[in-house]
């Protein structure tokens, strides 16, 4: 495609497209200028809140990470056309949106790693953004926060791939995609043309076309309520055949109902079928120790505790103990810091886990 432009209907002339030579920049060219984005479409007067380049998870950084004022969330990738890995970004950006979703087991810290991420980049705070960039009344910004929460533990994300020039392939595998799942991914298409120190970009949007075929766009809400009493009863279902571990994973939820500072229940899968327990002990940690699952796999979130106040002493420590008390196959079940040990792993040493607890999460 080429533009032409023209002074009074003379001594017209015609641009050709710029190539665009880095990822960065198409990068920083959203983050700079998210209005670029052709999302009407999506949502009437939508304007997104960048909160930031490189928004970092356990499986890599999101290039922009950004918000809407009804508090959706946006993973949003460049890549260029030249880019022979350009296909991969659609599995890329869904491992980010799983990262993010697995990564906050309390979404109280995910808000407010972006306030503090805002606050480092734009100077001022969440609520102050939110306030400003659209004229927000402060009684409204709790709210904001609350649908942010919200989409984080349910996984409900927008993912947008931003590109100089999008291929027929990716077209159709993100027509796909939105037709048949529940995922919603954009592709947008970013022209750019230069002339005399002007800049002139031709964004154009792809998959906001397309009506999903799958019976419902967005699960229940109720799928998503977990309280004590439907945990147990998801547990008793999953272990009807296995009654040892069953009673099991009912006394340790118990003991750390007793022992623990605080339980937060979150879904284990995007369809809200099981739910893990996560057990927190915030005298030592801001996060998780271990977590409960109703499939009865009890989960050790070694990696999880490096992030707390007290830093990998308490790693360690619990390792240790661990270890000591019979738990010595753990780097088999390692998945990056997350050691998940089925039931056949830790329910003949039930006890010596709880003793382990009280030693290091409640003592001393």
């Amino acid at each position: 495609m080429a533009i032409i432009i023209s002074h009074d209907g003379k001594n017209a002339r015609k641009i050709e497209q710029s190539p665009v030579e880095a990822e960065a920049y198409l990068q920083q060219y959203v983050a700079d200028n998210p209005d670029s984005l052709p999302l009407d479409d999506l949502k009437e007067d939508l304007r997104l809140l960048v909160i930031g380049r490189e928004f970092p998870t356990r499986s890599g950084p999101i290039d922009v990470l950004a918000i809407d004022r009804d508090g959706e969330l946006y993973i949003i990738e460049t890549k260029l056309f030249k880019n022979p890995d350009k296909r991969r970004v659609v599995a890329q950006m869904l491992d980010y949106g799983a990262a993010l979703w697995q990564g906050y087991p309390d979404p109280d810290d995910f808000v407010g790693d972006i306030d503090a991420t805002l606050m480092q980049s734009k100077g001022s705070g969440l609520a102050a953004q939110l306030r400003t960039l659209y004229e927000m009344e402060e009684e409204h910004v709790p709210a904001v926060t609350e649908a942010i929460k919200r989409n984080l533990l349910n996984g409900s994300m927008r993912f947008i791939v931003l590109m100089d020039r999008l291929s027929e392939r990716l077209r159709n595998l993100i027509l796909f995609i939105n037709q048949k799942s529940r995922f919603n991914i954009y592709a947008v298409e970013m022209e750019f043309y230069r002339h005399e120190g002007m800049e002139i970009v031709i964004p154009r949007l792809h998959g906001a076309e397309v009506r999903k075929d799958v019976g419902i766009d967005k699960p229940k809400d109720e799928k998503y309520v977990w309280d004590e009493s439907r945990f147990l009863a998801v547990t008793k279902k999953n272990l009807s055949d296995a009654p040892e571990t069953l009673a099991a994973v009912e006394r340790l939820f118990a003991f750390s109902d007793n022992t623990a500072s605080n339980i937060k229940l979150r879904n284990v899968d995007f369809q809200g079928r099981n739910c893990r327990a996560h057990i927190f002990f915030r005298r030592l940690s801001s996060k998780p120790a271990y977590s409960i699952r109703t499939d009865g796999v009890l989960e050790l979130n070694l990696a999880w505790l490096e992030k707390g106040s007290a830093g990998t002493a308490l790693r360690e420590r619990f390792e240790s103990a661990l270890r000591a008390a019979n738990f010595r196959d753990l780097a088999a079940h390692d998945r990056d810091g997350r050691i998940g040990l089925p039931p056949d792993m830790w329910v003949r040493h039930e006890e010596a886990f709880e003793q382990v607890v009280r030693d290091v999460f409640t003592v001393g």
